[in-house]
């Protein structure tokens, strides 16, 4: 018997247009929310190095030596990335909710099962914008030369895949689970930016490990993620936790942005292209 709890309507759109979709809601995302990012990548980088640092004294340092632009340093890299990055997050996830509409799993099981290959996908494309992006933030003066090996090694990687991997399915079920097919854009906000808070808390762990081994001269990269996680915990529990109030606000604001926009491309592609 078909439950009421599916994750909306088996979509009538096109697999590209999802991907467009996507990209699209990538570029409003990351231009409205990118000084977050640049916030929380930062004082995950000087927590040890600096000491008092937080969000306030750090922006005031910011914008006393770099001025409005020091909030979006490493914006090109991310615009030119976030495109095919939320392209393959969205427009995978979306399309693997649409191969398993019709399967023998569970409504949670579908949804978790297409947020884990939406953030594997991901990863393929992110980790890369992830090292150049990580390098810009934190001051990098590594030759371009090097900083295109890092990112075809795909420094800090394991560590990314996991924290995309486990934040895209507890989106996708936050997001999708028991939705109506109507739901109006400030209830799908309202999921998207819970299920970023959510998603992010329990990841901030990864994010910190995969920083960490990304940093420009950090020797971090060169210890598996899974050691460096146990012997910072060991070391100190709240250092893992280290940018989580910006984190957590990075992803109301990414996930609320893009997953609306993503949601309201679709709905209108679907309107104006009835089956």
């Amino acid at each position: 018997m078909a439950s009421n709890k599916t994750q909306e309507q088996k979509p009538q759109h096109s697999h590209g247009q999802r991907y467009l979709n996507g990209a699209l809601s990538g570029f409003v995302e990351v231009t409205l929310t990118h000084w977050v990012d640049v916030l929380k990548t930062r004082l995950q980088a000087e927590k040890e190095t600096t000491k008092g640092i937080n969000v306030r004294n750090l922006s005031q340092r910011i914008w006393a030596q770099e001025g409005f632009k020091g909030f979006y340093k490493g914006y090109v890299s991310r615009m030119f990335g976030i495109g095919p990055m939320r392209a393959t997050f969205w427009g995978t996830m979306d399309t693997m909710n649409h191969f398993l509409h019709d399967s023998h799993l569970s409504v949670i099981q579908k949804l978790l099962l297409a947020g884990v290959v939406g953030g594997a996908a991901q990863s393929v494309v992110d980790t890369p914008i992830e090292i150049a992006k990580t390098a810009l933030i934190t001051g990098s003066k590594k030759p371009v030369g090097e900083l295109v090996g890092d990112a075809v090694k795909f420094r800090g990687g394991a560590a990314t895949f996991s924290r995309n991997m486990i934040f895209a399915a507890v989106m996708n079920v936050g997001i999708n689970y028991d939705r109506k097919p109507d739901a109006s854009p400030v209830e799908t906000m309202i999921r998207a930016g819970l299920s970023g808070v959510f998603a992010a808390t329990i990841t901030q762990p990864l994010d910190y490990v995969k920083t960490k081994q990304q940093q420009s001269g950090a020797e971090f990269y060169k210890i598996n993620f899974i050691r460096l996680l146990v012997d910072t915990g060991r070391k100190s529990v709240p250092l893992l936790f280290t940018g989580l109030i910006s984190r957590a606000t990075l992803s109301i604001a990414t996930m609320s942005v893009s997953g609306t926009v993503f949601k309201i491309l679709n709905k209108l592609q679907h309107k104006e292209h009835p089956k």
